[in-house]
């Protein structure tokens, strides 16, 4: 905890836990849309696309609209495309 201590002294404040959450989630979209493209472009490409999967909407803008909600349906989407359900 020595950047914590380190922090706290220099004067800096603790991250709330929504702001945790947050950054979780753009770490998660972030790491498995870099699993699915070949590139950063096109990972951006994909953000900043109108998508049919949230009404015409980019993801970036589902994201920053809906809050916390708008990233469980970006990852959620993201998901099914790495994870396809396994048919019998």
């Amino acid at each position: 905890m020595v950047w914590i201590d380190s922090a706290a002294s220099d004067g800096l404040r603790e991250i709330d836990e929504p702001a945790l959450r947050r950054i979780s989630h753009v770490l998660a979209v972030w790491l498995d849309l870099l699993s699915i493209f070949a590139s950063e472009s096109d990972a951006i490409r994909w953000l900043t696309t109108a998508n049919q999967a949230f009404a015409g909407r980019r993801p970036l803008d589902r994201m920053s609209d809906a809050g916390e909600l708008g990233f469980l349906e970006v990852r959620a989407n993201i998901e099914r495309a790495l994870y396809p359900p396994i048919e019998g």
